[in-house]
């Protein structure tokens, strides 16, 4: 950090010694809302954990079908709406409590859950009408969202297979490090 403050002072000259109270200010509002975020997540999670609402969800999930696919892909299309809607740690605060359980008991590696829901949620941040991450685009390339919702439309046609793929050959995702020795 002090390097940092170092070199944008006195090397490339960004800023002055004027403004470094607008900046820490500006980062600690940035950080504190991350955390205000990241609390009421921690306390859901603690919330669903103590009152049984995790095993009530796991039991109802694992209710809708005999068959591990099934559920498995209804896993996914939850966790894509959901990173259409959320950001990515309060999706982790709020599924991972409720879903890990249920993929546990499909026999599932909590590698391959990890795995298969972030590719999930990038989908789902791709994903208009809320996706998260294709405003800061249309903002920095200066163009609508409609345009670069049909620009990335490939690349989110590609996820949803690769997403596929993974879910119904799950030996896919250990597959490559196990060439690597890992």
């Amino acid at each position: 950090m002090l390097y940092s403050l170092v070199i944008g002072l006195f090397v490339y000259k960004e800023f002055k010694i004027r403004d470094l109270w607008n900046i820490v200010a500006g980062a600690a509002v940035s950080s504190a809302s991350i955390m205000i975020i990241m609390a009421n997540a921690a306390a859901f999670t603690w919330l669903i954990t103590t009152q049984g609402v995790a095993t009530r969800f796991g039991t109802a999930l694992l209710g809708v079908s005999d068959n591990r696919l099934v559920i498995l892909l209804l896993i996914c299309l939850m966790l894509i709406i959901a990173g259409v809607f959320i950001d990515g740690i309060s999706i982790a605060y709020i599924f991972v409590p409720l879903l890990l359980p249920v993929v546990k008991e499909l026999g599932m590696s909590s590698v391959w859950f990890g795995v298969m829901m972030t590719m999930a949620i990038a989908i789902g941040f791709a994903t208009p009408p809320v996706a998260v991450n294709l405003y800061p685009a249309c903002r920095i390339a200066d163009i609508d969202l409609l345009t670069i919702s049909k620009s990335v439309a490939g690349f989110v046609i590609a996820g949803l297979v690769a997403l596929i793929l993974v879910t119904v050959f799950p030996d896919l995702i250990m597959w490559f490090p196990s060439l690597l020795g890992a």
